[in-house]
């Protein structure tokens, strides 16, 4: 879970752990991001987009642009929901996107489809 805002991350971490994922790496810090990954090896990765000095798109095109990310299930959770703004991370490759605030029985489900992936 990438997300500057703790709040969101606590929020999204519990309702992931309710029905059993327990194997989450999250941070508040976007230019952590990629040593995370690196350390980590996500099957998902849960991405805001506005955030300060390293923004959701500009990691959704540096994943989408390193062979040993490209294939990585990336979901986007953001306030900022407009149809330009969609259009954007969809022309940059994420696999799905959820608004905020974010629903619990369909961040469930997006993570489950994801994974399945």
């Amino acid at each position: 879970i990438v997300d500057d805002e703790s709040v969101n991350v606590k929020i999204v971490r519990k309702y992931l752990r309710d029905v059993g994922f327990n194997d989450i790496i999250s941070t508040t810090e976007s230019s952590d991001v990629f040593d995370l990954m690196d350390e980590a090896k996500p099957d998902v990765l849960l991405l805001d987009l506005v955030m300060p000095i390293l923004g959701g798109m500009e990691i959704l095109e540096g994943i989408r642009s390193d062979e040993q990310w490209s294939r990585l299930q990336v979901v986007i959770l953001t306030a900022s929901t407009d149809r330009e703004t969609k259009v954007q991370a969809l022309q940059l490759g994420t696999n799905d996107f959820l608004g905020k605030p974010v629903d619990a029985s369909e961040l469930i489900v997006r993570v489950r489809n994801a994974l399945l992936l």
